[in-house]
């Protein structure tokens, strides 16, 4: 959603012709996937010479479980953080 909102600029052509993407990782589980380790875990940014790979930490449990049944918490990485990957980070040979 971020990259619609940049569409038919500059910056976008220019991402487009020479910066490095962005990946999408497997989501990861909590430590013994408690609200307090969820809450504690970040988003997981990594980097290579092709993108930047995020991944999230997340909490689900069963349709049946006895606790908070049917629910599904992951982090969601930020259209900012994304703006600026694009603009600036994506060109850089250095990984951040």
């Amino acid at each position: 959603a971020a990259l619609d909102l940049t569409e038919g600029t500059v910056t976008r052509e220019r991402y487009e012709a020479q910066g490095r993407g962005v990946c999408f990782g497997p989501d990861f589980d909590a430590f013994f996937s408690a609200g307090p380790a969820f809450i504690h875990e970040s988003l997981e940014l990594k980097f290579n010479e092709t993108c930047m790979i995020a991944s999230s930490v997340k909490i689900s449990t069963a349709l049946d479980s006895n606790l908070f049944p049917g629910v599904h918490y992951c982090k969601l990485l930020s259209p900012a953080r994304v703006v600026d990957w694009m603009m600036t980070d994506s060109f850089t040979t250095q990984f951040p």
